[in-house]
């Protein structure tokens, strides 16, 4: 009579209705780092196709399939890298408040034309380039607007910038009554590829989920070197903020005894201190001194 087949103790014998949901939805840096700080951390493909509007779903399939075409070209592949690495921290969603509605009406004050949310960017890429740098423009602009006479706005993307001028030529910029002291390079990043693609692929919606990105939430990019390292590209400083009230969802899980490595060559062994009879004596020896 043969023997069964021995049945293997491992990560593949616990149950799928056991395993933690945090440890299949977040990533330790989204889970231990970003969440504490924010209600919402999700990736800038997910944070895109939740702001657009219902309407648009053909942009909705567009953008989900970046990236997905064997054929695609190192552009594509670019933005679609940028899309799914890239994390985005922000508030929970909400239907759309009267701030936003009032940010709006100040782009179109600051872009000196009239709402044409309803047709798409012409001229095709070239013209999301300067979209795109006008909108850093009206992001920076906005920032500062929104503190008092005399305080600096605590976001990475004014870093660089102030509202007095200086003597020398260099302090000049394109942003009204903002100055330029020294170059900011999280806002140069975003006047490059693969940004104004991504704002060209957004559409008819693309200013005001630009915008909102900007203003209102954090992006964090990727590093290449290192193991899950990411660089605060805007945002409120992290440092700044203050932790909120832990998730209850996130709590550490028990693991399992299968699920704990001991790893020999990190085993470190010392004699044991004995007691008059040979036994092993638990705690610090007798002789021992407080210093």
């Amino acid at each position: 009579m043969s023997r069964g087949k021995k049945r293997k103790h491992g990560t593949d014998s616990v149950p799928d209705n056991q395993v933690s949901a945090s440890s299949i939805n977040y990533t330790p840096v989204q889970k231990d780092l970003l969440l504490p700080h924010y209600p919402l951390v999700r990736t800038l493909r997910q944070h895109v196709l939740a702001s657009l509007p219902d309407s648009s779903k053909v942009r909705r399939k567009k953008i989900a399939a970046v990236g997905s075409s064997i054929g695609a070209s190192k552009l594509e592949a670019q933005l679609a890298q940028l899309l799914d690495t890239a994390l985005v921290g922000c508030n929970q969603p909400a239907p759309r408040s009267e701030s936003e509605e009032s940010t709006w009406r100040q782009w179109l004050s600051f872009s000196q034309k009239g709402d044409e949310s309803y047709v798409t960017i012409s001229n095709g890429i070239a013209s999301s380039f300067d979209q795109q740098s006008e909108i850093l423009d009206f992001v920076i602009w906005l920032l500062f607007s929104r503190e008092r006479a005399g305080s600096w706005p605590k976001h990475l993307l004014c870093d660089g910038f102030r509202k007095s001028a200086r003597d020398d030529q260099s302090a000049r910029s394109t942003i009204p009554e903002v100055y330029s002291q020294y170059p900011n390079f999280r806002v140069k990043a975003l006047r490059e590829t693969p940004w104004p693609h991504l704002l060209a692929l957004l559409g008819q919606a693309g200013e005001r989920v630009m915008i909102n990105l900007l203003t209102e939430c954090s992006v964090f990019l990727k590093v290449d070197s290192g193991l899950d390292n990411y660089l605060q590209l805007t945002g409120i400083p992290l440092s700044e903020l203050d932790a909120g009230t832990p998730n209850p969802s996130l709590k550490p899980q028990p693991r399992k005894p299968t699920e704990i490595t001991l790893v020999r060559s990190r085993i470190f062994y010392a004699k044991p201190t004995t007691t008059a009879k040979g036994l092993v004596h638990a705690g610090f020896k007798h002789i021992r001194t407080c210093s």
